[in-house]
């Protein structure tokens, strides 16, 4: 007999990652937008884009072997709640203070770091959160939840941006992100750590590195699929800026004007 999709660690960590989805759709679209318009340059938010990339890259490579050692739920608490802290300060920065482009782009590198810690707790703990025989169906939920959700958010924060302004719409996405650490706390987990007899050093982690380079030079589907997807995958943030540029509506046009390009997702 199989067991139940809909446990209850499931259940939580679904309506943590709604809550999560949530900020982080509105909090993009605010940030996507806030440097062009305070600037009025594609390469200004382009570079933008650029510096939030170099910690999605490096933080997985140097972090991941020694978060191994440890549970990977304090990770992701902590990660949501100081993720949704920085976004809030943001937000109540703005409210009293003038925009200011090179600390933009400081606490870009922060908020990226922080979002990349907080994304590879959570890639870590997922699979153990599944039922045992309900894989496909929890990866099935799980990958409907985002482009659901873009197709329900965007065109709120869109309307939002123009009613309550973007300083609130970072206070929003800090009090989602408090809401989906706050939920994941309640989550009953037993986690088991990988056990290192040596002290974790530069030469642990090179080990554990080579280990990772055999396994890819041994899977080829594995390898196959590492080479073709990721760049794709990597280069989808760098159309932001592009579409900042072209896709702001005119004034006459309403706000629900972006409605129609969350519908791409499907």
């Amino acid at each position: 007999m199989k067991n139940p999709l809909w446990t209850r660690n499931f259940s939580l960590l679904i309506a943590a990652t709604t809550f999560g989805c949530m900020g982080g759709i509105v909090g993009n679209f605010a940030l996507s937008f806030l440097v062009f318009d305070e600037t009025g340059s594609t390469f200004a938010s382009a570079l933008v884009i650029a510096i939030q990339l170099i910690p999605n890259f490096l933080i997985p490579l140097l972090v991941a072997p020694w978060m191994d050692r440890f549970p990977r739920k304090p990770f992701l608490v902590f990660g949501d709640f100081i993720n949704g802290f920085f976004y809030a300060l943001m937000g109540i920065y703005l409210l009293f203070f003038d925009f200011s482009y090179v600390g933009y782009l400081g606490y870009s590198l922060l908020l990226a770091t922080l979002g990349s810690l907080d994304e590879l707790a959570y890639n870590s703990i997922f699979p153990k959160i599944i039922p045992s025989g309900m894989e496909q169906k929890g990866y099935a939920v799980s990958s409907m939840l985002y482009p659901l959700l873009r197709v329900i958010m965007l065109p709120l924060a869109a309307v939002l941006m123009d009613t309550i302004g973007m300083p609130w719409l970072f206070i929003g996405q800090g009090l989602f992100s408090i809401c989906a650490a706050l939920i994941e706390n309640t989550i009953q987990l037993t986690e088991e750590t990988r056990v290192c007899e040596k002290t974790f050093s530069f030469q642990v982690w090179k080990e554990d590195l080579q280990e990772v380079l055999r396994y890819l030079k041994k899977n080829v589907d594995y390898r196959l699929f590492t080479t073709i997807w990721q760049p794709q995958m990597g280069s989808l943030p760098d159309m932001l800026p592009f579409w900042s540029h072209f896709f702001v509506p005119p004034p006459e046009c309403p706000p629900h004007f972006i409605l129609y390009f969350p519908l791409l997702n499907f």
